[in-house]
């Protein structure tokens, strides 16, 4: 079709009135064409408003796909008069548009909280039908009380307005963060839909159905919760409808779906997470609908994509009712077979093949978290470990348990959010000296982040101690990043406490003089604690010298800026450095080693994507013996450098001016550093 169609025939598409000929052209060209779409947008309400409105008639009310937007279209930008003026909510901001209307950040007058306030389209306030939906929504909403679901608080109508008061989620939605870096780690994976099942099922008992299960509905706060949005499109069961019209064709209201669907999704989504007995029969779906959608976004979370990502609307609704996807395992090698069996369980097109209840898929994830080590030791030992990126915009977190319900059981790790610039960094000027640190642009080849962590023990340790940290509040860590070539023992302790073999502690910092110590940049003292303001190469000298053997523990907590804090450390042949978060590339690691410092894949230490959380607090624990350097973070093993130290140098603008003395250092961010300290190792009993 190459001229556009007329307003008429757009009509007639959406009404499902079009021949299947030209039912194919329209959308074949509606699908690329931004004019088109808006001018169905505009088609009046006795077409495409009254099927999508309509609660008790056409497929497509069930299909509502909300899309994620940073702000409201034009037209409902604008705050509602009821609103302006609110005796007990002042409006902040719009947050987004979603199926039933508007959504504003605002606060709480009186108990000065933020929350969400969901207002019902004022295009929907004419429709009964679409209050008693609204009305349903509320009722639903009001029924939950669980961790891994947004809170609803209230529910108000301010003369003709209707609104819904939720809890505010300041955080990132799996889709959105997924899209930035890739897939994540198997276990955390695991650990999200777990989660979301846990939610599912708390529903389920309550008599409801989400029916829009997808990443974009699935977040993850700063405080560490994994969070389902949007029951907006859930139907109390009791209250649906029992039967769909046995009066339509199925091909005919499979046609019709697709046609509303094809501007929903132009405007709203893409209908990648539908299960097939949504599209053939929409009210008869159940519980079993949403774990098919959740296993799709199973399949999302592991592999980056979509089970099928590429084609019409039509060609995604009859994939999903007639076909198969690849499995999970052709597009991740690394996936353990026990995980892709739940994955295609999940996927089943028959639900009487899926599991038959959330819990059922809990028990399921549950059953192989203890076994996830012996699973990744199947995958090929040639494969170097990598980690994964979450620590760009997420960190490993602990569940975080409310006072409505009670503490979750222990499983995979969740995610703390990590407020992070989007785009590539900005450049710096140049420095002089050839290590000279740059914010240096990256390459436009995107990172292998599909190849997770496999068959190192810190990859294995990495997941226990995930699993463990789920069963204490708020105990926030950096996921501990694999390096990309080093291995670390099994047998080594991450008590450093524990042997009795070694020298007692020495408290650094109170033998400090920030005016002496300081080497360059602002040091004072803070209470206990030293601060280093922002400025580049920000060093402090801690001893002048050091023992062959030697343990050195620093906590800190960067307050602001984007840059590495880092301990440097002296072995009895050279002084060197670890840095974390550096390069503006999310890099840790021991530089120089050989002259390659961290953003060079030679350099055996160096660990990738592994971002501090502004506001927290991080421990970093160096091991320095005379064949090997052990680095710890917050009691997990980070990267081990085996060797007896010849060939490590400094960065020329860590370097201090004793190259025996040990130090910590800040660059471009401002620092607290709450502890520091020392020991020596006896070597006659080491």
């Amino acid at each position: 079709m190459s001229d556009h169609p007329s307003l008429r025939q757009l009509a007639a598409f959406l009404d499902g009135r079009l021949t299947e000929q030209e039912r194919e052209a329209v959308e074949q060209h509606v699908a690329d064409c931004e004019t088109c779409c808006e001018n169905m947008s505009r088609i009046p309400q006795d077409t495409l408003s009254a099927r999508l409105q309509d609660v008790e008639t056409g497929a497509s009310a069930s299909f509502i796909v909300q899309r994620e937007t940073s702000a409201p279209p034009t037209t409902s930008s604008q705050i509602p008069a009821e609103l302006v003026e609110h005796p007990r909510y002042r409006i902040l901001e719009p947050l987004g548009h979603g199926g039933m209307g508007v959504v504003y950040k605002a606060q709480h007058r009186l108990m000065d909280r933020l929350v969400a306030l969901k207002v019902i389209d004022h295009q929907l306030i004419g429709n009964p039908q679409a209050i008693v939906r609204f009305r349903n929504e509320v009722k639903a909403a009001a029924r939950l009380s669980h961790a891994n679901i947004v809170r609803a608080y209230d529910a108000e109508q301010e003369g003709k307005l209707h609104f819904l008061v939720m809890e505010f989620v300041d955080g990132v939605s799996l889709a959105e963060y997924v899209r930035r870096i890739g897939p994540l780690p198997i276990h955390q994976a695991c650990g999200v839909i777990r989660k979301v099942a846990k939610a599912l099922d708390h529903a389920c008992q309550q008599g409801m159905v989400h029916r829009d299960i997808k990443p974009q509905n699935i977040m993850v706060t700063r405080e560490g919760r994994v969070c389902v949005l949007d029951f907006g499109l859930a139907r109390l069961i009791h209250e649906r409808e029992r039967e769909a019209s046995d009066k339509e064709d199925p091909a005919d209201q499979l046609h019709r779906t697709a046609s509303a669907l094809t501007l929903i999704g132009s405007v709203l989504g893409t209908p990648d997470y539908i299960a097939p007995e949504q599209v053939t029969d929409p009210h008869s779906a159940d519980t079993r609908a949403d774990l098919y959608s959740l296993g799709c976004t199973f399949y999302f979370l592991l592999t980056g994509k979509p089970p099928y990502p590429t084609g019409t609307v039509m060609q995604k609704l009859v994939a999903h009712r007639d076909g198969s996807p690849p499995p999970v395992t052709t597009l991740r090698a690394d996936t353990p077979s026990a995980v892709a069996d739940i994955v295609a369980r999940m996927m089943a097109r028959e639900p009487r093949e899926r599991f038959q209840q959330p819990a059922d898929v809990v028990e399921a994830i549950e059953a192989i978290t203890s076994g996830l080590e012996s699973a990744i030791d199947e995958v090929d030992e040639n494969r170097s470990a990598h980690s994964t990126s979450l620590d760009q915009h997420l960190s490993v977190h602990s569940a975080n348990p409310t006072a409505e319900t009670e503490r979750q059981p222990s499983g995979p790790a969740e995610f703390t959010v990590v407020p992070a610039p989007v785009g590539l960094p900005i450049m710096n000027p140049d420095r002089s000296g050839s290590q000279s640190r740059r914010r240096v642009k990256k390459s436009g080849r995107r990172p292998t982040r599909w190849l997770w962590p496999v068959v190192t023990v810190i990859a294995v340790l990495t997941i226990i101690a995930g699993v463990a940290t789920l069963s204490s509040n708020h105990d926030t860590t950096v996921e501990s990043a694999s390096s990309e070539n080093s291995t670390v023992p099994a047998a080594l302790s991450n008590d450093m406490d524990a042997d009795s073999n070694h020298g007692a502690w020495t408290d650094l910092l109170a033998e400090i003089d920030p005016a002496a110590n300081s080497e360059s940049g602002q040091w004072s003292r803070e209470g206990e604690g030293l601060i280093a303001a922002a400025a580049p190469y920000a060093k402090l000298r801690l001893l002048p010298d050091v023992p062959e053997e030697y343990d050195l523990e620093v906590t800190f907590t960067r307050t602001s800026g984007e840059d590495s804090v880092a301990l440097i450390f002296a072995t009895q042949s050279q002084q060197a450095t670890f840095e974390i978060d550096a390069w503006q590339q999310q890099l840790a690691g021991i530089q120089l080693i050989n002259g390659h410092n961290l953003q060079q894949p030679a350099n055996p230490t160096r660990v990738a994507d592994l971002r501090l959380v502004n506001g927290r607090q991080y421990t970093v624990s160096l091991q320095v013996r005379r064949n090997r350097i052990d680095v710890w973070l917050d009691g997990s093993p980070l990267t081990t450098f085996v060797n007896d130290g010849s060939t490590l140098s400094p960065l020329p603008d860590w370097a201090l001016t004793d190259s025996s003395a040990i130090g910590v250092g800040a660059y471009q961010s401002e620092t607290i550093f709450h502890r520091i300290r020392f020991r020596q190792v006896n070597r006659e009993t080491h």
